[in-house]
């Protein structure tokens, strides 16, 4: 997992795999204010952007998950949520396995897991070991609009850090 904040970009952006530093100078090559909700594919359906405005709720009703073969960017852009995260291990426990399917897996409960306080301009980078809750309330159930960016895991065997 990485985190950070748009604004240290430049300065950490060395230290990054090459398909995260495409998709982060996707994300900060946007005018979100003229970009309606929505989603789009990239780098020839190896990557979906999803933009989208949503409520956050109370983290016992969001759901914990990980993916097999995609790598996730979580970003907000206006609003403020909670993240739940832990790390993949045996004693995690699989409620719901769709990885065949539709590539997530749901876990409950969630051991060791802590919360990330994303606000405006922080972003969550997820890989496959990592167990993430997304939309969960900071005080309130509140509106925050986001962005999901979706990396297929063969864009990370084909290129490395730069």
């Amino acid at each position: 997992m990485f985190w950070g904040h748009i604004d240290n970009w430049e300065q950490e952006k060395c230290y990054y795999p090459i398909a995260i530093q495409n998709a982060m100078d996707h994300i900060r090559s946007l005018d979100f204010d003229r970009i309606p909700d929505g989603k789009y594919e990239l780098e020839g359906g190896l990557v979906t952007v999803s933009i989208k405005e949503t409520t956050t709720r109370e983290r016992w009703l969001q759901k914990a998950e990980t993916h097999r073969t995609y790598v996730d960017i979580q970003y907000v852009i206006r609003g403020e949520e909670k993240i739940g995260v832990a790390p993949w291990s045996p004693v995690q426990t699989v409620v719901r396995d769709d990885l065949d399917a539709r590539d997530v897996a749901f876990y409950e409960p969630v051991h060791g897991e802590i919360e990330l306080h994303q606000k405006p301009g922080m972003y969550a980078v997820f890989f496959p070991t990592d167990i993430h809750r997304p939309c969960c309330s900071v005080a309130e159930d509140a509106a925050v609009r986001r962005m999901v960016i979706k990396m297929h895991s063969r864009l990370f065997e084909e290129t490395g850090v730069s």
